[in-house]
């Protein structure tokens, strides 16, 4: 589970791009292929929330 405090981030989830922006939450399996990147013009601020954990 993530919650975006300030700024946006674009998730990536295998070939699928999802933009996320403050306010918003995501969430998705950790066994799929992912990652996140901030591609706006400022800093980017998660909440990130993992149980179990899996890394």
């Amino acid at each position: 589970f993530g919650y975006v405090l300030s700024g946006s981030v674009h998730i990536f989830l295998g070939e699928k791009k999802y933009r996320v922006r403050r306010g918003e939450s995501f969430c998705f399996q950790p066994a799929s292929i992912h990652y996140i990147k901030n591609t706006g013009r400022s800093e980017a601020k998660l909440l990130w929330v993992a149980t179990p954990p899996s890394f």
